[in-house]
């Protein structure tokens, strides 16, 4: 039995999930400060980590980083407010590609410690005279190596100025002094280390001829953003610190105090700390098939669900180590194993989890356990059929029982509909 496992037991008995409770969210702390810990050994001691909000935007998870020291990365101006919300402060990079005018007027009344821009565009809304330390987001160019969706450095993203106007950032550069930063992110959940390590070098390359032109240091930061898929040990081949490793071989002037390194992993740092348990609510039959009708689904794991093609999850029933290990069981008497669907609860066609699987025996009322699902999945929480969001537990791997606590509350039904009044 897992963790995540023995602390919905405790919930349970506790009265901590009661039977209002359809679904919960899970956070394991322990892991979520295992993941940042890693990151800060694998890299200089003067490294900013500031951690992708989007990926996991629970105040009661983001305050927690916070207070370990953590910096974040903000994806919006709203995000910005959950940054000071959670406590993070003036450690805040602001990374939103679309600030209006408006905006940058308001968070320059109390800037947030870096305010990466996206494009020439948005540089000249900056007013003289005002302080602000900013960066300049740069795309590589470089090849994919991830889905098209995830993959920002490629040429004609949306994202950044392109690393081929080299003449155009110089300038920049050289009429803006408080640009100090270069930021650049290859694309997320990249499937190997190359094009991110070859997209920071280049940014460094500039960096440097843009140093040198001037004549002195004006750049004393480069940003190398996020990307990272989730690695549990470093001998992993994506792990972080085989990352670090690539990059002080690639770039060594990255490592040797020229530069301040700010990163902003979201999914390395959250999404095996998240476990999401449902109730059963009905098994039942359609022509040859079972079906498993469950209280998460397109609303909760919206790519998971939409994009079938690049995306998975792992269920199990509570109480099994895993839905592979459960299967390996009846791999000798495959033809007779029992195959369910498993569907969420919005009303249209195509909200399954799981279509003609086995390995697992759901049963009305009982749980399912639903794996690796902390980071881009209820962060993307989709309001189609207005269901509420589901309570946070919080617990710490190593005592699950002892420490489990409610990190946010069931959302009523009103406020679910409140959006739309």
């Amino acid at each position: 039995m897992t963790a995540a496992d023995r602390a919905l037991d405790a919930a349970l008995a506790s009265g901590l999930v009661d039977d209002a409770d359809t679904a919960v969210i899970m956070i394991d702390l322990d892991i979520v400060r295992r993941q940042y810990e890693r990151a800060v050994a694998a890299f200089p001691p003067t490294a900013h980590h500031a951690v992708a909000i989007k990926s996991n935007p629970l105040v009661c998870v983001l305050s927690e980083l916070a207070a370990w020291g953590a910096h974040a990365e903000a994806a919006s101006a709203e995000e910005l407010l959950l940054a000071r919300v959670a406590g993070f402060g003036d450690r805040t990079v602001w990374d939103s590609p679309a600030k209006t005018r408006r905006e940058i007027h308001d968070a320059l009344e109390d800037p947030p410690g870096l305010t990466n821009v996206d494009s020439f565009a948005e540089l000249e809304r900056y007013p003289p005279g005002r302080t602000v330390r900013l960066g300049l987001r740069i795309n590589p160019e470089r090849r994919p190596d991830t889905i098209a969706s995830l993959a920002t450095g490629v040429s004609g993203s949306k994202f950044g100025v392109g690393i081929s106007e080299r003449e155009r950032i110089i300038e920049a550069f050289a009429l803006e002094p408080r640009l100090r930063c270069l930021h650049v992110h290859s694309g997320s959940n990249s499937r190997s280390l190359d094009p991110m390590v070859e997209g920071v070098a280049a940014v460094v390359a500039l960096a440097d001829e843009i140093n040198s032109g001037a004549g002195k240091p004006q750049i004393d930061t480069i940003d190398i953003g996020g990307g990272l898929p989730w690695s549990e040990s470093a001998d992993e081949p994506l792990s972080v610190e085989r990352y670090a490793a690539a990059l002080r071989s690639a770039v060594p002037r990255l490592f040797d105090g020229t530069y301040r390194i700010v990163t902003e992993f979201g999914r390395y740092h959250h999404l095996g700390a998240g476990t999401t348990a449902t109730r059963v609510e009905y098994v039942k039959q359609s022509g040859s098939s079972d079906i498993a009708v469950v209280h998460v689904g397109a609303d909760s794991f919206v790519r998971e669900v939409y994009d079938r093609d690049h995306w998975s999850l792992s269920l199990r029933r509570h109480g099994e180590l895993d839905s592979d290990a459960h299967a390996a069981t009846s791999d000798s008497n495959e033809s007779s194993a029992r195959r369910v669907d498993v569907v969420g609860p919005l009303c249209f066609e195509g909200d399954f989890l799981e279509r003609d699987t086995a390995g697992f025996d759901p049963v009305e009322g009982g749980w399912l356990m639903i794996d690796q699902t902390g980071a881009n999945t209820f962060s993307l929480w989709s309001r189609h059929c207005s269901r509420a969001f589901p309570k946070v537990l919080l617990y710490e791997g190593a005592d699950p029982a002892g420490t489990v606590r409610i990190g946010k509350d069931r959302q009523s039904a009103l406020d679910a509909i409140s959006a739309w009044s």
